[in-house]
């Protein structure tokens, strides 16, 4: 009976183990997948029309990640840094879009930011 005991104590060790590995390689996949994925936004020879959504706040707040122009392009930034080119021409937005993006819209995370790009374009 001890080395039943013995094991089945190896047996549980080694799939803890391998449970752990599994855990950090999806973290790593996860954010490195994270900084990699594209924009889903309309080619920027398209239009763009407004609509409010509950995700985003015109206020700076703690928030992390801003919609703001570049270069003529709508990027997302993360702090300071562009974190995302959008592909959507400063020509493309709405009056309505600019100013808002002029206040610097703020959002809690990469996602948030994209469904309120999707909900932007036609």
């Amino acid at each position: 009976m001890k080395g039943m005991q013995r094991v089945l104590v190896v047996y549980g060790i080694v799939v803890t183990a391998v449970c752990l590995y599994f855990a950090v390689l999806s973290y790593q996949i996860l954010r490195n997948t994270d900084t990699d994925s594209a924009v889903s936004a309309e080619p920027a020879g398209s239009t763009v029309s407004t609509t409010t959504t509950e995700s985003a706040s015109v206020s700076a707040g703690t928030s992390r990640y801003y919609l703001s122009v570049r270069t003529g392009q709508v990027v997302i930034l993360e702090g300071d840094e562009i974190f995302e080119t959008t592909g959507i021409s400063e020509e493309d937005m709405s009056e309505e879009l600019r100013q808002e993006v002029e206040q610097k819209i703020s959002f809690d995370s990469p996602e948030e930011v994209y469904a309120f790009l999707e909900s932007c374009s036609s």
